[in-house]
């Protein structure tokens, strides 16, 4: 009998067997709970911890990918894939750029560095000796995925809540990115990367954008109110513009699933309720609000951004607004029902890309650096 053990990458243990009665174990691998597409993870553990860990810990007999993480992160899938082929340390620098080199097929200063920065941001992420394990040890997931309120942290209650790292850092890797040869648009990876980077600056505005919102809503400054509550809107706009480019990064290519996975056309309809559901409420009424199991697995994904969390918050705000405008508390919203509005809706999503991502990450860049932007830049420190 062994063990498949994930809590080595979120809490350090000195002898994890021991724990464990004596019992062999495997070291599990788990970057991202529900498959949500936040970008980052623990690259110190599984690179530098990992390797050394078999001599001083002989339970330790192989390591395991928990499939909730599988489709994302690809850097962290690599990384944890070979660290278990070495008994040394991985120089996570020079590896980093190794990487980056043989992911696009060509070596490029502006992709190497922006790599670096990418390590030293959204990859920083250590484990730690804290019983607060779990899902707090996941990658910040996006204030634009979460079921609406101004005190948002996360989009899965249970998820982390501070991401860690400067955002102003991320930001600069993503532009530094965008500044690899054009020959870099024709590598698949390159393009999703540039939307996966983006994505995730994108995401991190939020936190910056909903204290605003915030403060001037318990303020009564309407016209802020509704300023920023554009911004908030414009923001999630560009977003799932940036995220239909790519063919993995659109709802499309997962609900186009429910066709090969049917073999009538009811069967069809209920798998593509469960296949929207699972990303949604999860479950029935009590497990997704009063179990807390809503937005689980949620998705930076096109047409989800726009079609249901946008309209989610588009919702909210101006019940928000209605309270300003009439000076009575905002109504009560059943956000299970908004829910399953959604996952009972057979409305198409095309699995095929639309747009070009460089073309709409340049885009991106451009309005971050522009004055509609500056009060999210004045804030782009840790968070």
């Amino acid at each position: 009998m062994f063990i498949v053990d994930l809590r080595q990458n979120v809490i350090r243990s000195a002898d994890r067997g021991r724990e464990l009665l004596g019992a062999d174990y495997l070291y599990g691998g788990l970057w991202e709970f529900g498959g949500r597409t936040t970008l980052g993870g623990e690259a110190y553990d599984y690179g530098v911890r990992l390797p050394s860990l078999p001599a001083k810990q002989p339970a330790l007999i192989g390591t395991a990918i928990f499939t909730e993480a599988m489709d994302h992160n690809p850097y962290l899938f690599d990384l944890f894939s070979e660290a278990a082929w070495h008994n040394q340390p991985i120089d996570l620098r020079s590896w980093t750029k190794s990487f980056a080199d043989r992911r696009y097929g060509a070596a490029d200063s502006h992709v190497e560095a922006a790599w670096q920065d990418l390590l030293q941001t959204v990859y920083s992420t250590q484990a730690t000796y804290s019983s607060d394990a779990g899902e707090n040890a996941a990658p910040i997931d996006s204030l634009f995925n979460a079921q609406p309120s101004l005190d948002a942290r996360s989009a899965f209650n249970g998820n982390q809540k501070v991401a860690g790292y400067s955002f102003k850092a991320l930001q600069n890797a993503f532009e530094t990115l965008l500044e690899a040869p054009a020959a870099f648009d024709s590598s698949t990876a390159y393009r999703y990367d540039v939307v996966d980077v983006g994505h995730q600056v994108l995401a991190n505005t939020a936190r910056i954008l909903l204290p605003k919102i915030k403060a001037a809503y318990v303020s009564k400054d309407r016209m802020t109110f509704e300023r920023d509550t554009k911004l908030w809107y414009d923001l999630m706009t560009l977003q799932d513009e940036l995220l239909g480019t790519e063919y993995f990064f659109r709802v499309g290519h997962w609900l186009e699933n429910t066709k090969q996975w049917a073999d009538t056309p009811e069967e069809e309809k209920k798998l593509n309720y469960d296949a929207r559901s699972i990303l949604t409420n999860w479950g029935d009424r009590s497990a997704s609000q009063a179990g807390g199991l809503h937005d689980y697995a949620n998705k930076d994904w096109a047409g989800l951004t726009n079609d249901y969390y946008r309209h989610r918050w588009e919702i909210y705000f101006k019940s928000l607004d209605a309270a300003l405008i009439s000076g009575m508390p905002p109504r009560k919203i059943d956000w299970y029902a908004a829910g399953e509005e959604w996952n009972r809706n057979s409305a198409a999503y095309d699995p095929l890309p639309v747009g070009n991502s460089r073309t709409v990450a340049l885009k991106v860049k451009d309005f971050l650096n522009s004055s509609r932007a500056d009060d999210l830049r004045v804030s782009l420190g840790n968070r």
